[in-house]
């Protein structure tokens, strides 16, 4: 799964990411420790936490949020934040 389809999946998703889609977030996140402010420590790519599972798909969000290009045009800003205080990101209207 590439960096964009991971993103692509997670905008507007409600429910904890499963499988393949959180595994890839976890080694996305897990690769920014030591090179993001947003990643503070390695998280477990098995945990079952409900919690632990929402607080990094909110950081993964804020690593896309904290980048000074933000890469994929489909994706814009509500300019609003969520739990965590997560961006919020939709498709864009086109």
């Amino acid at each position: 799964m590439t960096t964009k389809r991971m993103y692509m999946e997670l905008v507007g998703r409600n429910s904890l990411p499963k499988g393949e889609l959180k595994q890839k977030m976890f080694e996305f996140h897990n690769s920014y420790f030591g090179k993001s402010s947003a990643v503070r420590k390695v998280e477990n790519p098995s945990t079952m936490c409900g919690s632990c599972i929402q607080r990094v798909k909110a950081v993964v969000w804020k690593i896309y949020h904290l980048k000074e290009t933000r890469q994929y045009k489909e994706l814009e800003f509500t300019g609003k934040l969520g739990i965590h205080n997560q961006p919020i990101y939709k498709l864009k209207d086109e």
